[in-house]
């Protein structure tokens, strides 16, 4: 809804965010908000495998100098680097006492 009341060009999809059927490097924009595994069941073998696959598989189909935003619970700083991101920003927002989301801009470093 929100994407329709701002005119945007867009396509959701549903699929396995640790292996895509997508081709490398067609994609714009990524924007998640991954389950964090309290109260959401998870199906990957572990959230650690979760976040390192799934930013590694968003890297791979972001086209070079793109964008994805990536909501976590915790501090994914390294495993956004390892994959091969530059973070852009970070910006924290507390939910309640036990809760803060971590709001990461991420870059694709631009492939030559």
């Amino acid at each position: 809804m929100n994407l329709d009341h701002y005119n945007v060009n867009f396509s959701l999809m549903f699929e396995d965010a640790c292996k895509m059927s997508l081709l490398d490097d067609s994609i714009d924009a990524v924007v998640t908000d991954p389950p964090y595994g309290r109260s959401a069941a998870i199906k990957a073998e572990s959230m650690e495998h979760l976040l390192t696959h799934s930013l590694s598989e968003i890297y791979r189909v972001l086209k070079s100098r793109k964008r994805a935003v990536f909501i976590s619970d915790r501090d994914i700083e390294d495993l956004a680097r390892n994959a091969g991101f530059n973070l852009v920003e970070l910006h924290l927002q507390r939910v309640h006492k036990s809760l803060t989301r971590r709001i990461y801009v991420l870059e694709k470093k631009m492939i030559l």
